[in-house]
């Protein structure tokens, strides 16, 4: 079987998450909209300063968190047709096996010539560890969105994907005041991560001429914060269009899909 096969089937769900992207863009939208949340200052637990707290007045629809599954599992299947797309035409067999991702690039280099000979070896080492570079080593170049989308695709597979909600940016003329006469001034700055005053006092209240902006976050394994939803999304979309891309490039075929960002 050739492999432009596999790769016409790894377009197809890259089409399909497209869909499901465009849905969960609205979908969060349409919650966003109904403002189902309320914003506070809260201690930190260290009393070294204030933290935001978002508390939702709804629960997130369990819409939401599913089609974030749905998006991570297809998306990460891409690399998995593809790869078994090259097993298959060397005839090696249909025992099931997933894109490999590595601790490091020796470990790639040693399932590729685990896996095939001559040409095809020489072809396939250089899509993985050199191009998608599909390992963990990060320093050395590691591809890091692969390696998060390859922990949420498996961590969906046994929990939900749910999202959190927090400030990302402050609204115009925010000022925080506490009860010890601190007075911070911030305007409309951005927000990374909870922590956002290190003022004293026992009690602090935040006033503003307009709303502050909140989003859609999920947290990353490898990363230190939490990001909007729809940026995580759309980033894995990107690079498995990268990744498919990489494949039909170095098995050409005028059967391979072409498929753009």
């Amino acid at each position: 079987m050739e492999p432009h096969i596999s790769f016409q089937h790894a377009a197809c769900k890259i089409r399909w998450s497209y869909g499901l992207i465009e849905s969960l863009k609205k979908e969060i939208g349409a919650f966003s909209d109904k403002k189902p949340f309320n914003v506070s200052l809260v201690k930190a637990p260290d009393f070294t300063g204030y933290l935001l707290h978002v508390e939702l007045t709804e629960p997130v629809p369990d819409t939401i968190p599913c089609m974030i599954g749905d998006i991570c599992h297809n998306l990460r299947s891409v690399g998995d047709f593809c790869w078994m797309g090259l097993r298959r035409s060397q005839n090696i067999g249909d025992q099931k096996k997933t894109l490999p991702i590595c601790d490091n690039a020796k470990g790639l280099e040693k399932i590729v010539d685990q896996s095939f000979v001559g040409d095809m070896r020489d072809k396939a080492k250089d899509v993985l560890v050199n191009k998608i570079r599909s390992h963990r080593d990060f320093i050395s170049g590691g591809n890091k969105i692969l390696a998060e989308l390859n922990h949420l695709s498996n961590w969906q597979k046994h929990n939900m994907l749910v999202p959190s909600f927090a400030v990302t940016e402050l609204g115009e003329n925010t000022v925080i005041r506490s009860n010890d006469g601190s007075v911070i001034r911030m305007g409309k700055a951005k927000v990374m991560g909870p922590r956002i005053a290190g003022i004293g006092g026992t009690y602090a209240e935040m006033t503003y001429d307009s709303e502050p902006d909140i989003d859609m976050l999920i947290g990353l394994k490898y990363t230190e914060y939490s990001y909007s939803v729809v940026n995580v999304v759309v980033e894995f979309h990107n690079m498995m269009c990268e990744i498919l891309n990489y494949f039909c490039g170095t098995w050409p075929s005028e059967m391979n899909p072409r498929y753009n960002r």
